[in-house]
């Protein structure tokens, strides 16, 4: 897929099967939960990330993220994310280190069931937030040193779910 206008970096592009090695699951089990979610490519073109989140056993979310690499995107300003949603609320997350736990940076997005969109989450929104609690002793998301990008889906909404991301890019 080729950009849409020169002033975006395509940073994921799931036409390309392989693209999806680059991405694993975490999901509540590591806690204890039951939540399933896992990614499946779809379409040709998609990235599915899709499950089922349950509350057993104090559980309730599921997520994906990306393998570590060094992102400077200072000369950007936010992300934009061409997907089809199921009409659930999913959280795009920005960690700067190479740590597995921590804090990440998170912006938030409402998808519109069984329909494509570009979805723009600009840098200066992204909250830090740790296991879901917002944290106010972090600086502001730095876009030099992002290393790690992900989904999660959380937030009490219990049943089954499903994100089809086809790119995930930078724009200025």
């Amino acid at each position: 897929m080729p950009p849409r206008h020169n002033e975006e970096l395509i940073l994921f592009n799931f036409s390309d099967p392989l693209a999806l090695v680059e991405w694993t699951s975490v999901n509540d089990a590591v806690m204890g939960g039951v939540s399933e979610g896992y990614i499946l490519w779809k379409d040709e073109c998609t990235m599915l990330f899709s499950g089922s989140i349950s509350f057993e056993n104090n559980g309730g979310f599921s997520s994906i993220r990306s393998t570590v690499n060094d992102y400077n995107l200072s000369a950007y300003k936010g992300i934009l994310i061409a997907a089809q949603g199921d009409g659930k609320r999913y959280k795009f997350t920005i960690r700067t280190t190479s740590s597995y736990d921590g804090a990440s940076y998170q912006n938030h997005f409402l998808t519109i069931a069984k329909e494509r969109r570009d979805y723009y989450l600009p840098f200066a929104a992204f909250l830090p937030s740790y296991h879901g609690k917002k944290l106010t002793n972090q600086p502001p998301l730095n876009p030099s040193l992002i290393k790690r990008f992900g989904f999660i889906i959380a937030d009490s909404q219990e049943g089954p779910f499903s994100l089809g991301i086809e790119t995930i890019s930078a724009v200025r």
